[in-house]
């Protein structure tokens, strides 16, 4: 079995978290289906705003769950 090749963005998120630097999730250009409806209806700015409220990230790190969308 062939691994995917990981994103680079996705990378880098990674690379930063592993660091203990805050990386803020931000909905990818081609969002749909990864993300919820109701995200994908009223996102304005695909690829520029985060999927959901970004203030916890203030005070915490994302997770690895969050910085993959899963």
């Amino acid at each position: 079995m062939v691994a995917k090749p990981i994103n680079p963005r996705l990378a880098a998120a990674l690379d930063y978290l592993a660091r203990g630097w805050s990386a803020i999730p931000l909905c990818p250009p081609d969002y749909f289906g990864l993300l919820p409806p109701t995200h994908c209806e009223q996102c304005k700015r695909p690829g520029k705003a985060p999927p959901w409220s970004w203030e916890p990230y203030q005070q915490r790190l994302a997770t690895e769950k969050e910085l993959r969308f899963s």
